[in-house]
């Protein structure tokens, strides 16, 4: 027992060394990133207010150009989580979990990551993943992140109603590339759920935003041929 417990602990403090050096590096490299596209971006188009609709229009909000990280809860998140498994080095991830998210408010980088946790090997608890993400929702009704990845364990599930009800509230903040996989997925929940009118419309939108996806051509094609009644064999 007492061997375990010095292992454990030897590889925190590892760890921590780790995610000192890398982690600062990490977040440098970002930010510097960020604002060289954002100097970009003022002198190509100038920096005009964006707004999106919210899921109950008519009312606006204003839209988060990116998702900046917030340093100060992601740190103390991070100190929270060393601090508990270093005091309890056996703990389990599901304990861990439920200790976590009952003490201070948890920014929607710890739900994901809990929730991306319980999604895979050696943890692999799809169910909780789902109830994770859910819980974050309710803390961070605009997280793009937690929205996405729910709707992923969603689609894992094969439950299309929810992924088409997720991936609808999607539609009214997310843009780019990420407005495309969002029309992609609402089209395949529908045409998984015989909607093949809606799938139609939601495909037409996301050739729209990607002209040269194949695949995508595809499967607007193959629901046209559903709603036409001379559909060949269903896509892969």
């Amino acid at each position: 027992m007492e061997t375990k417990v010095v292992k454990a602990r030897a590889e925190m403090i590892l760890l921590v060394v780790y995610l000192a050096v890398v982690l600062p590096v990490a977040l440098v490299l970002m930010a510097g990133y960020l604002k060289i596209k954002k100097i970009r971006r003022r002198c190509k188009c100038g920096t005009p207010p964006v707004q999106v609709r919210s899921p109950n229009p008519p009312e606006y909000r204003k839209a988060r150009l990116s998702e900046k990280w917030p340093q100060g809860s992601v740190i103390r998140d991070l100190a929270d989580f060393f601090a508990v498994m270093w005091r309890n080095p056996e703990i389990s991830f599901e304990n861990a979990y439920h200790v976590f998210v009952a003490g201070k408010p948890r920014s929607e980088y710890f739900f994901y990551g809990w929730s991306a946790a319980f999604s895979r090997p050696p943890l692999a608890n799809k169910e909780h993943a789902t109830a994770v993400c859910c819980q974050g929702l309710e803390l961070h009704p605009d997280s793009i992140m937690l929205r996405e990845k729910l709707v992923e364990l969603l689609k894992d599930a094969e439950n299309w109603r929810g992924v088409a009800q997720e991936a609808a509230i999607l539609a009214w903040f997310a843009s780019g590339s990420r407005q495309y996989y969002v029309f992609v997925n609402l089209g395949y929940a529908q045409y998984r759920l015989g909607n093949y009118e809606a799938a139609v419309e939601n495909y037409t939108k996301a050739l729209d935003l990607q002209p040269d996806s194949a695949e995508t051509a595809s499967a607007l094609s193959y629901c046209r041929a559903q709603l036409a009644g001379t559909a060949p064999d269903a896509p892969g």
